[in-house]
């Protein structure tokens, strides 16, 4: 119903629902630029883990660790984000 919603397949809306789950400093990381460059959708989404260092860690995103503790904060920021970028 939001991939028809949206004009997007459901795949692709699913690997973006994934992105919700990112840990809070990971999707700052990735708005302000300071992710790898060739970071993807695919690295962000497949087989993503719950826990944050675990992401931090196979996403290779070192970070200060912030005040944070609710778990996807500003997840559909990033949503948008990718999608305007894909």
């Amino acid at each position: 119903m939001i991939a028809a919603a949206a004009g997007k397949s459901e795949r692709y809306v699913s690997k973006l629902i994934r992105t919700a789950f990112l840990a809070p400093d990971l999707v700052e990381a990735v708005l302000g630029g300071r992710a790898p460059t060739r970071l993807t959708l695919a690295e962000l989404t497949d087989d993503l883990p719950w826990d944050w260092n675990e992401q931090r860690r196979r996403l290779h995103v070192c970070s200060v660790q912030a005040n944070v503790s609710a778990p996807g904060v500003s997840g559909h920021v990033i949503l948008r984000s990718i999608e305007r970028s894909a």
